[in-house]
């Protein structure tokens, strides 16, 4: 894989992680789109995105905190899986995006069966399809409980069915895989903007859900507050309605930088040094496995990856480029092991 080298103008981690999401890039995939609907085993639905292809492959791309399925980075890599051959579905978690309104719990950094649930739909609509999945950021942590504990994610599910909820394949980008330390970084500085940002999307999704009397415990719209932190927010609400005591048991339990030894499906490991608010440390005293392999690439910021060349995809995109490269080797391998 080429080495990943942050273009001159933006080594700063902030540059990296806001004008990779403003830069305009989004191809012209939009009207290709299709609505893949899935009734969850809790009685919520997701309003997930399809896009057709031709080869025994199907990708799943899992979005982050307070984004959906048209994310520029979902559709990005989207369209060059597509380009691969790749049927892809573009995953949107409870009430984000399409499904809006379709959803009385939140989604979390710790819903990896929700992400489980959409993999056991696309066996069952792709029966002879190889499933990769991608997870990014707030996803790649969900992606990654599930792998880590599935014990936990699937307890109402049959051991001997598990295997029917886990990709073929998986990579996890920039995961906060301590949410607690993340909860922590979130409101330092200039982390701040993010913290902020984040705030006011989720506190306009319970206004929003409140008006449709879609909040399964009403009087928390009460205590959303725009001035709060992050962690405030996930213990007035995510946690609550969660089923977790409170913020700390739901960083507790869901966070999985000391997990990773658990996982047994072939699982890619994306992260940088300078991402603002998921702290490198912890990636640096994960143990690598036979089956997990992590990358720790010099600069980047959060989902940024804008780079100084030009990848093979002829653009700057590096984290377009290595979410291609790991699809490549996955069927590299598959190829390899049912070959005669």
């Amino acid at each position: 894989m080429q080495e990943f080298i942050p273009h001159p103008w933006l080594r700063h981690p902030h540059l990296q992680t806001i004008l990779a999401d403003r830069f305009p890039s989004i191809p012209q995939i939009v009207s290709r789109l299709t609505d893949l609907k899935i009734t969850l085993s809790d009685g919520d639905t997701l309003m997930n995105e399809y896009l057709p292809g031709k080869s025994p492959v199907v990708s799943i791309l899992c979005h982050g905190l307070t984004g959906d399925s048209r994310s520029a980075y979902i559709l990005r890599s989207a369209y060059h899986l597509n380009q691969l051959g790749h049927h892809v579905v573009l995953m949107n978690h409870r009430n984000c995006g399409k499904g809006f309104g379709l959803a009385t719990k939140p989604y979390n950094s710790g819903s990896g069966k929700d992400i489980g649930e959409v993999i056991q739909f696309c066996r069952q609509k792709f029966p002879e399809c190889r499933v990769l999945t991608y997870g990014f950021s707030l996803s790649a942590n969900a992606l990654m409980r599930l792998l880590s504990e599935p014990a936990r994610c699937l307890k109402d599910i049959a051991p001997e069915s598990w295997n029917s909820y886990f990709p073929d394949n998986a990579m996890a980008v920039n995961a906060p895989t301590n949410l607690s330390r993340t909860s922590d970084l979130l409101s330092q500085g200039l982390n701040r903007i993010y913290e902020k940002n984040f705030i006011y999307g989720l506190k306009q999704t319970v206004h929003k859900l409140a008006q449709l009397n879609l909040l399964s415990d009403p009087n928390v719209k009460k205590l959303i507050r725009l001035n709060m932190r992050i962690k405030d927010f996930d213990d007035v609400y995510t946690a609550r309605l969660s089923g977790y005591e409170n913020a700390d048991d739901y960083y507790f339990q869901c966070s999985t930088y000391n997990k990773i030894e658990n996982i047994k499906i072939p699982t890619f490991i994306l992260t940088s040094d300078d991402d603002p608010f998921v702290d490198v440390e912890d990636f640096k005293k994960m143990q690598p496995t036979s089956q997990v392999k992590i990358k720790i690439t010099t600069g980047g910021g959060h989902l940024g990856y804008i780079s100084r060349d030009k990848t093979s995809l002829g653009t700057h995109r590096w984290l377009d480029y290595a979410v291609v490269e790991f699809a490549k080797r996955c069927q590299v391998e598959f190829t390899d092991t049912v070959r005669p």
